[in-house]
């Protein structure tokens, strides 16, 4: 298996993996840190080969369950729902706590295809605003149903609306309507699908 067909398995950008392999990053692509953590390794035995090598073994953050809870990574990086993220390398650096019984009957899916992300910009809005908090369903990345989406699009982090079209097609919506659509082809080079946004949660401001 090369390093691109390596790459389209854990379903990250291969520009990225390689980089990271030749030591050009110092950091870890945030998508290989998204499908590290689906495999149940520590982000911290990843980035500096100390301690265990399972996530279960050493809780992020150091916090321990509590019972009834299950703890999603919080990523620093922001998903954009504007231009585009430049930067979006970062190690989960907070959790998300939310009960274990929602999670079963309500999401469906494993703390560990689970991740958190904020957002960035307004081309989202209504549906999405700035510094909103959505949790993000690693499963459904390749389900081709038409919903919003974590996306790496030439090396920029974006959160948008996807329609899957007929002919291999994927049309990248903003619903902000002064944000023009635009069209790609499925498999273009430097386009993922890291998953698809299941949750959002927001603060009200004061007098909002």
């Amino acid at each position: 298996m090369n390093v691109e067909q390596f790459a389209h398995k854990l379903g990250i950008a291969s520009n990225n993996y390689r980089n990271y392999l030749k030591g050009e990053t110092r950091k870890v692509p945030l998508d290989l840190l998204v499908a590290v953590l689906g495999l149940g390794l520590s982000p911290n035995w990843l980035l500096t080969g100390e301690g265990p090598m399972l996530k279960a073994d050493q809780p992020l953050s150091g916090r321990l369950p509590h019972e009834g809870f299950e703890y999603v990574p919080l990523f620093e990086a922001d998903a954009s729902a504007g231009p585009g993220s430049e930067n979006p390398e970062s190690p989960p650096e907070s959790l998300l706590a939310f009960r274990s019984d929602w999670l079963r009957y309500y999401v469906g899916a494993s703390v560990q295809d689970l991740f958190g992300l904020t957002v960035d910009g307004e081309s989202m809005e209504p549906t999405l605003r700035n510094r909103d908090t959505i949790l993000v369903d690693r499963t459904k990345a390749h389900s081709r149903l038409d919903g919003i989406y974590v996306i790496r699009d030439e090396g920029t982090l974006k959160v948008k609306r996807l329609a899957f079209l007929r002919g291999h097609r994927i049309r990248i919506i903003s619903d902000n309507a002064i944000y023009p659509a635009q069209e790609i082809e499925e498999g273009v080079p430097d386009f993922s699908i890291l998953g698809r946004v299941i949750w959002v949660g927001r603060t009200i401001a004061a007098g909002g």
